[in-house]
């Protein structure tokens, strides 16, 4: 008998465990990036502190306080910073007024003290603090009392050019600052603290606003200023404008002139000489201007500031000008008894002189005094917090023959002594 013999072949067998380890490895790498993550979450969390601390070593250094006191504004002037108890009102006398305020850095624990004056640059001068992490104490009753806001507060501010950089502020008030993940807040308060660190402002900061007085449509026609002993007082302010322009960027300083020599600019509205000037982030406003006298034998130079500040700006450049000229100060003075140095006449409970008074933002009253203020600057100045100090300079009278002389033959000397003086009150030279 034959037999055939037919191939059956076996079955596949199902790679079950390859699957199997696959799916491990699969859950496996799942898991460690999982994990990496976790860790890096965990390590952003942890680093997020101050002065280059760990969160952890941060919240070693910062505790909430059992004594607290609320700041209800802040206000610049200058590169002076005001804090306010109350709601700021012009001229008000505020709790924190006569108070030591205490700036403690946490990034070395040293600790700075102010008084806190009523002049509007008497409070904080920025332009003085190290780079560092503030936290803000008020003195009272010889208790410190940490400050705090009643909301959520982020403020940047720069200071002047020095050194070819600027000083940047960062004024934080954050309830949240801190926290670690699923924390609901570590701080109790929004507290207070104020950043300083070293970076170049960006090209739409300026520091010195020039104000060449004149070539203005203010009162509806073209005003030229007058003319006499040859000299045209919107020509030469100009003339003093650009001349000072120079001397300010020679020392590093970003300098705005509010006018040309040919278009007239209005002082008040939009993109008149006070809207450029706030659009500027400018710090300081110097008016220039020039006087005339019925009387031949009147002369000298002579420098207002506001009625809200004290003369120290002023006194400096006065000081510069005579010393450095032979302009001499005129025969009037102030509170302050230096002869030339004069604070603004208060007219309704404002600063009197137009331009001091609404370039200083807020704390000045800025778009406050006339229905004009209001309807042509108070959308741009009147709740500015960023005030500019500001002085009017009076040089010469054009009808003395003397002034004259000085200013026809050494005007670059006149130019020169003004940038001086500022430049000393900054702390340049």
């Amino acid at each position: 008998m034959n037999y055939s013999v037919t191939y059956i072949p076996k079955p596949k067998k199902i790679k079950w465990k390859l699957w199997v380890s696959l799916f491990i490895v699969l859950l496996i790498g799942l898991y460690v990036t999982y994990q990496i993550h976790q860790t890096q979450k965990k390590d952003a969390i942890t680093t997020y502190g101050v002065c280059g601390f760990t969160n952890k070593q941060t919240r070693q250094k910062i505790k909430n306080s059992l004594n607290s006191m609320p700041v209800s504004e802040h206000l610049y002037y200058g590169e002076t910073l005001n804090l306010f108890h109350e709601p700021f009102v012009l001229n008000q006398k505020d709790f924190f007024h006569g108070k030591t305020l205490t700036l403690v850095n946490v990034c070395n624990g040293l600790d700075y003290a102010y008084v806190l004056e009523k002049k509007v640059d008497g409070q904080i001068p920025l332009e003085t603090l190290e780079p560092g992490y503030y936290e803000v104490y008020v003195n009272d009753n010889f208790k410190a009392y940490r400050l705090y806001f009643n909301e959520k507060r982020y403020d940047t501010f720069y200071t002047v050019t020095r050194n070819q950089t600027n000083r940047k502020i960062e004024l934080i008030a954050d309830q949240s600052l801190f926290k670690e993940e699923q924390e609901e807040n570590y701080l109790d308060k929004h507290y207070m603290f104020i950043k300083v660190s070293e970076e170049t402002a960006s090209d739409e900061y300026y520091d010195v606003v020039l104000d060449p007085g004149h070539l203005t449509k203010d009162d509806g026609w073209l005003e030229k200023g007058i003319t006499v002993n040859d000299l045209n007082e919107a020509e030469e302010t100009y003339k003093l404008a650009i001349l000072m322009k120079k001397y300010l960027e020679e020392a590093g300083l970003k300098v705005l002139i509010t006018r040309d020599d040919q278009s007239f600019v209005n002082s008040y509205g939009k993109d008149g000489r006070l809207h450029k000037a706030y659009s500027a982030h400018g710090k300081y406003f110097i008016e220039l201007q020039l006087k005339s006298s019925t009387n031949p034998s009147v002369r000298g130079t002579q420098i207002i500031h506001s009625s809200f500040s004290s003369n120290k700006l002023a006194s400096s450049i006065l000081e510069s000008i005579t010393s450095r000229t032979n302009l001499v100060a005129t025969a009037n003075r102030g509170k302050g008894k230096v002869y030339g140095v004069l604070a603004s006449v208060v007219d309704q409970g404002f600063d009197g002189r137009m331009m001091i008074r609404e370039s200083g933002g807020k704390i000045l009253g800025a778009g406050l005094y006339s229905q004009r203020s209001r309807n042509e600057n108070g959308t741009f100045n009147a709740e500015s917090p960023y005030g500019m100090q500001a002085v009017t300079i009076e040089y010469i009278y054009m009808s003395n023959a003397e002034d004259v002389e000085v200013w026809k033959h050494h005007l670059d000397d006149v130019a020169a002594s003004t940038v001086h003086g500022l430049l000393v009150y900054l702390g340049i030279e």
